[in-house]
């Protein structure tokens, strides 16, 4: 679902169906002198302007990412030095902008949080406001997968027909505080030991940056989510090669069902049966199912749906028939 309506969005923001490669969400963990945040790249082939990757970092429960120390440019940087993210000299985008009417070139640069602009790490002669360009947005670039910051216009293809080819999206860290894929108890537990404290990993509210305080507003966010799903890995892959196989005639009537373990399943649901579709029978965790002795000369079908904690994926139907028996 999240890369479905990251697709369609896309396809709204950048005027087509424009694919988007998300990575993982990688910890800034602060037992390592971050922040406690998430940040995330992502990767558009055919480019995209600095305004639709901030629409699509908002609808992400983000925003484009704000750096205010050098550690933290070295740590996003280290998320984007790959060539997936670069065309060139052209790096992904970040969370700087220059306001209209702002003094030319290195006047009244911001984030989108609004958080105070102190650090920079502009390449040599950056900002420039090239040959008039209206360069008021902040990408990594200038170089090829360079870690320093180039000013550059609002648009998905800039100077020398290069194109922005990503952004990094940075979030706070969500209500699930253990990130094991649901808020409970377990997550209510950290909520409350670190109750009153500055600790920018249970810091969850209000958004976009916390208050630099665990308290009700954390509280309020954590209730809203309580007993919520907030990751869903990939349903299980469809079971394969089942035995007998599709459409195999002659079949032992004392044969068992089997097939290849499905990627990603917890269990099975099994159909079986002379109707077309079967009847469902049983949900199992072995990849063998016995029906006991069948009928001769009869069709059988089958199905086998692979199953996990986030639903299930529908398997094909297949059928076999059982041995005719011999002549008198």
């Amino acid at each position: 679902m999240r890369r479905y309506e990251t697709f369609v969005l896309a396809a709204i923001l950048v005027g087509g169906f424009t694919p988007i490669t998300e990575a993982t969400p990688v910890k800034w963990p602060v037992a390592e002198g971050g922040n406690g945040h998430f940040y995330e790249a992502f990767s558009v082939s055919d480019g995209i302007s600095w305004t639709s990757a901030s629409q699509l970092a908002y609808q992400k429960g983000g925003y484009l990412v704000t750096i205010t120390s050098q550690a933290e440019n070295d740590f996003v940087h280290g998320l984007i030095n790959d060539p997936i993210y670069w065309d060139g000299p052209s790096g992904p985008w970040i969370g700087g902008y220059q306001p209209p009417g702002s003094p030319e070139p290195a006047g009244g640069w911001r984030w989108v949080t609004d958080e105070p602009f102190l650090y920079n790490n502009w390449n040599d002669q950056q900002p420039n406001e090239y040959n008039g360009n209206n360069e008021n947005r902040i990408h990594f670039g200038y170089m090829a997968q360079t870690p320093f910051w180039n000013d550059v216009p609002d648009t998905a293809v800039i100077v020398d027909g290069r194109r922005i080819r990503g952004y990094i999206v940075e979030t706070l860290p969500s209500p699930d505080l253990n990130v094991d894929g649901k808020v409970d108890f377990n997550d209510f537990s950290l909520l409350a030991a670190y109750w009153g404290q500055q600790e920018p990993s249970v810091d969850i509210a209000p958004l976009p940056l916390g208050d630099n305080k665990v308290d009700y507003e954390d509280m309020a966010c954590f209730a809203e989510n309580w007993l919520t799903g907030t990751k869903i890995p990939p349903l299980p892959e469809q079971a394969t090669n089942p035995n007998p196989v599709y459409g195999e005639a002659g079949v032992d009537i004392n044969a068992d069902l089997s097939w290849t373990p499905a990627l990603g399943a917890a269990s099975y649901d099994v159909y079986f049966g002379t109707s077309n579709p079967p009847p469902f029978l049983l949900n199992q965790t072995a990849t063998t199912f016995e029906p006991g002795t069948m009928s001769q000369s009869t069709i059988y079908y089958w199905i086998i749906d692979s199953v996990n904690g986030w639903g299930k994926t529908q398997g094909r139907v297949w059928y076999f028939s059982t041995i005719v028996p011999p002549p008198f």
